[in-house]
């Protein structure tokens, strides 16, 4: 009888088999078996459809796999990439409203994130009119106003930050005193920045900016802090109105206190979603776009310690693309198949959202499991709005069949119909 290498002639083969049947009991592994037995076995890394280890990820800390924030070439405008689709893009603000600010009635600067340089503050915007193109923002001047709100004072503001969703400036008085204050909280309207955009392409633009806190009373159960942002187009005066980039346009009812969600230390393209860490910058978004929302629906990426924490940001990531049904985003289709006012049910499997839930059970029609780079699985009859999605996409990604949670595919949504 030949002997395979490494196997005792003493022991027949069924033996050994029975044996590496104990050891997948005991997880030693397959590869340990092939070992074992003598035979040469392919290497495999981990699928994206295999089940996680049986772990309480709300108790237990379930490793995430890394992802690319970028997911595809910028090449649409900011806001509203497909002018067919019903809902636009949805990542900053809803279908059919604006997040930007004007030049003279025309939306033109779209504000995704302010970064805390070596130099001062700065504003990365989007330009309204050509997607791909990036425009900076300096905050070159600012004021504090008195309490009565009618005299102001200079002063240079040296940071801005926003932990745990709480907007704050830090900043030092002009001429007057080296020593630090912060404005944050009521206190926030007194401050008025002055942004000088450099465009390229526009003569030298300046904006006065301001911001002031809603009420807790004015705010649904678990919302995080929000914040109505102003603006007003060349150089400060006092007696010039305020305009709210997210209070609405045409034939859309305006909504003088819409405001705005802070997220810090990551930035959101406002093409594709993708998240990137980017510490010590703010992101400031419309409290109706994914942005806000997801964050409203428990899917911060601290925890409740206020603390980073890396699962909760990757199911933020991936919230960003199932609050907007974008389910090909990672195969560069940018479509959002969904529409304004349509609910959805979710289930994340850490179960730190909202719903705290991570019982796939409790949603009789999945309709797709979701990371950061789109849909991981669908089940198209279970589609929120099915008349919505070009069925030439549809096969493009795998059923959810059977129904788990897999390595990638950690939040689950289903209609709430």
């Amino acid at each position: 009888m030949r002997v395979r290498p490494g196997v005792s002639p003493k022991r027949p083969l069924w033996a050994v088999g029975l044996h590496c049947a104990l050891l997948l009991l005991l997880a030693s592994g397959a590869s340990g078996c092939c070992k074992y037995m003598g035979l040469s076995c392919p290497s495999r890394g981990p699928s994206k459809d295999d089940t996680l280890p049986h772990k309480d990820c709300a108790r237990e800390n379930c490793e995430t796999p890394p992802y690319e924030g970028r997911l595809v070439s910028d090449d649409c405008p900011s806001g509203q990439c497909d002018p067919e689709s019903p809902n636009g893009l949805g990542i900053y603000n809803l279908e059919g409203h604006s997040h930007c600010l004007a030049i003279s009635t025309k939306d033109r600067y779209c504000p995704e994130t302010f970064l805390n340089t070596a130099d001062g503050i700065a504003l990365r915007l989007r330009d309204a009119n050509v997607g791909a193109q990036v425009i900076m923002a300096d905050v070159v001047d600012a004021r504090l106003l008195d309490e009565a709100m009618s005299a102001s004072e200079p002063v240079k503001v040296l940071e801005i930050q926003g932990g745990t969703g709480q907007l704050r400036f830090k900043g030092v008085h002009v001429g007057r005193s080296t020593e630090p204050f912060a404005i944050e909280g009521g206190e926030l309207p007194r401050l008025i920045l002055t942004l000088s955009v450099k465009d390229p392409y526009e003569e030298p633009r300046r904006y006065q900016v301001r911001f002031r806190p809603l009420t807790h009373a004015s705010m649904p159960r678990g919302a995080v802090p929000k914040y109505v942002m102003e603006y007003q187009e060349g150089e400060w005066r006092p007696s010039m109105s305020w305009v709210n980039p997210c209070s609405g346009v045409t034939d859309v009812p305006a909504r003088p206190d819409a405001s705005m969600a802070v997220l810090p230390d990551f930035a959101v393209d406002s093409l594709t979603a993708g998240v990137s860490h980017q510490p010590r910058s703010v992101t400031l978004a419309c409290d109706k776009g994914a942005i806000a929302t997801c964050l409203d629906w428990g899917y911060t990426p601290w925890d409740k310690h206020g603390r980073p924490d890396a699962n909760r940001a990757y199911l933020y990531a991936s919230c960003l693309q199932a609050k907007r049904a974008a389910y090909f985003v990672r195969f560069n289709n940018l479509k959002s198949y969904t529409a304004n006012n349509t609910l959805i049910r979710r289930r994340d499997e850490f179960a730190v959202g909202l719903e705290q839930s991570s019982n796939l059970e409790t949603l009789p029609r999945l309709e797709a499991l979701w990371s950061p780079r789109g849909a991981e699985c669908i089940i198209p009859e279970n589609f929120r709005r099915p008349e919505l999605v070009d069925p030439r996409w549809v096969g493009l990604l795998p059923r959810c069949e059977p129904v788990h949670w897999t390595q990638w595919g950690k939040l689950a949504t289903a209609p709430a119909r």
